[in-house]
């Protein structure tokens, strides 16, 4: 299996044939290395930007601030991870900030100045909702409906998970407009089960665990 990457950038469409030639050095015998050389004809087309999705313009990310000894919160956490599994497609994703177990999910919550919990930020503060009163379910839907037509940055990004017990993070974050990208790259390391319980004894869902990155990105 061959794996190519390379930068496109000004490229101008058209075909273009890459020549390729194998080095087996001392993998396999001198007799079985045949034929290793080829050619392949690779299009290059303009980059059309992907259609929105079908419930918005972008993948809603909601932060869910708990602790390990609030019951409301299970209330707050059961209804979203219900709104989590029920789609088909997940047009959002969320994390439980447990913050009386990790320091930096506390620090995450003081950012915002909650004094009691649950709450539930959705895309870093575009919609807050706190509390566990009435229909949760309903409410985060649509909020996330709400958050998700919003308009974003032609930003595309992506990321890949690599390793077990030693985990690496490799994510690549790519610019589709003229005037670029500067904000904050945040990627959450999670538990679908979360090694901590609730006050009923039950694993809290998507139970933070670290962040992978934090820090300040700047494309142009």
């Amino acid at each position: 299996t061959l794996n190519l990457e390379w930068d496109t950038t000004g490229a101008q469409e058209g075909t273009v044939t890459l020549s390729l030639t194998a080095d087996f050095g001392e993998t396999v015998a001198e007799s079985d290395e045949k034929d290793n050389g080829h050619t392949v004809d690779v299009t290059l087309t303009e980059w059309v930007p992907p259609e929105p999705l079908e419930e918005g313009t972008h993948t809603v990310f909601v932060e869910m601030f708990s602790t390990t000894w609030c019951g409301p919160c299970i209330k707050a956490e059961a209804a979203m991870e219900k709104l989590w599994f029920e789609g088909d497609e997940h047009f959002f994703h969320f994390v439980t900030m447990v913050s009386d177990v990790n320091d930096e999910a506390q620090d995450r919550q003081d950012s915002f100045d909650f004094t009691a919990v649950p709450d539930a930020v959705f895309d870093g503060g575009e919609i807050i909702e706190t509390g566990s009163g009435g229909d949760l379910k309903g409410k985060y839907d649509r909020h996330i409906a709400e958050t998700g037509a919003r308009d974003v940055p032609a930003v595309s990004r992506e990321a890949t998970l690599v390793g077990v017990y030693k985990t690496a993070v490799d994510v690549s974050i790519k610019a589709r407009a003229p005037e670029g990208f500067d904000g904050r790259l945040r990627v959450y390391v999670s538990e679908p089960s979360s090694r901590h319980d609730d006050v009923d004894g039950e694993p809290i869902p998507f139970g933070f665990l670290g962040y992978a990155i934090d820090e300040d990105v700047s494309l142009g």
